[in-house]
């Protein structure tokens, strides 16, 4: 399933809710995004499953997977990160979003299926996570069509605060930035995930 070209009508969407103040949670992230995605003839409704389970980690779950004729197409994970409502320290808020990356790549390398990852965030969370203070700059500063690689040496010099919030995933990947765009004080980023071959993670 190749999504990228249909982007910027998730963003006209999404520019709509944030001009109602509709957007108050991750959950309304991802709805407006399978909107998206049903509404764009990507794929039909019943072929997605919300809080899909993750294989060989009970009960953690991807926030969307899409099925098609061949079975899994696209997995996905959401982030909403308002730093003004956010009580988390923020180490703890950019450990989450390298979790659901090194989760992406782990279901990629299960079934070489895509995997996409929607972060939202304002000015202040877009800010902190450009800075070398937060050990997220190399990949926030990426700009589109970008690519990046993460594997264990990118977690070097993270905080302990960090460290903890990934949840055991240090799959090796390679990420690109698809979109990239300022909506208001938001800066909305799409980025796909691929996993590294030859590594331990492979089921080969």
């Amino acid at each position: 399933m190749n999504i990228q070209e249909a982007l910027p009508n998730f963003v006209k969407l999404l520019e709509e809710r944030i001009s109602l103040a509709r957007v108050s949670s991750e959950e309304d992230l991802r709805f407006t995004f399978l909107h998206f995605l049903t509404t764009t003839g990507s794929c039909k409704h019943w072929e997605i499953e919300c809080e899909a389970p993750l294989p060989s980690y009970q009960g953690r779950h991807l926030d969307a997977l899409v099925f098609g004729a061949s079975g899994r197409e696209l997995a996905m994970e959401f982030k909403f990160h308002r730093e003004k409502w956010s009580t988390p320290p923020k180490p703890k808020l950019a450990g989450e979003v390298f979790s659901d990356l090194f989760r992406l790549g782990e279901v990629h390398a299960r079934f070489k299926c895509a995997c996409c990852f929607v972060y939202l965030s304002d000015r202040t969370m877009c800010d902190y996570l450009k800075t070398k203070k937060s050990g997220c700059s190399n990949l926030f500063s990426l700009q589109e069509g970008a690519k990046l690689e993460l594997g264990a040496s990118s977690l070097n010099g993270k905080s302990l605060t960090f460290l903890r919030s990934l949840k055991t995933f240090f799959n090796p990947i390679e990420v690109t930035v698809l979109l990239k765009v300022k909506i208001e004080e938001m800066e909305l980023i799409v980025i796909s995930v691929e996993h590294i071959p030859d590594s331990v993670y492979d089921l080969d």
